[in-house]
């Protein structure tokens, strides 16, 4: 039976700070690479939270609306100013479930006066609604 004293778990510890480090390094290379700037840091030892550019939220939120809503639609057709509300795409119905995804695959609150047409009617005011809950965040 092996027994970790406190000098062999601090260095198991060391080595797995280190295979997260490299591990971050690639995924942000290989996004980089590609052309995607996804990931800015993934999630460390010391708690820190996974954070994505304001392209890569709007790609989150436009591949769910895309599912959700246009199942089968042309995903060009859906711009970053893209009418939602007003056109019908999202009825009152639909906010409450896209106000659902964007707290929990962002870790946000959002008040209920905040799940209206002013913050959910294009991708970038939806965006924008997310990016400035993120601040209050951090």
């Amino acid at each position: 039976m092996t027994h970790f004293g406190k000098k062999q778990v601090s260095h198991l510890d060391d080595l797995g700070r280190s295979l997260i480090q490299e591990a971050t390094s690639f995924l942000e290379e290989s996004y980089l690479e590609s052309g995607i700037v996804q990931i800015i840091r993934r999630c460390e030892p010391d708690g820190a939270a996974f954070m994505t550019d304001q392209g890569a939220t709007m790609s989150i939120i436009k591949d769910y609306l895309l599912e959700e809503f246009l199942p089968g639609e042309d995903p060009g057709q859906l711009t970053p100013s893209t009418p939602l509300v007003s056109t019908g795409i999202l009825d009152s119905l639909a906010m409450l479930k896209l106000v659902a995804f964007l707290e929990r695959e962002f870790d946000i609150p959002i008040k209920a006066h905040e799940a209206d047409e002013e913050h959910l009617n294009t991708l970038q005011t939806i965006c924008e609604l997310v990016d400035s809950k993120r601040s209050l965040v951090r």
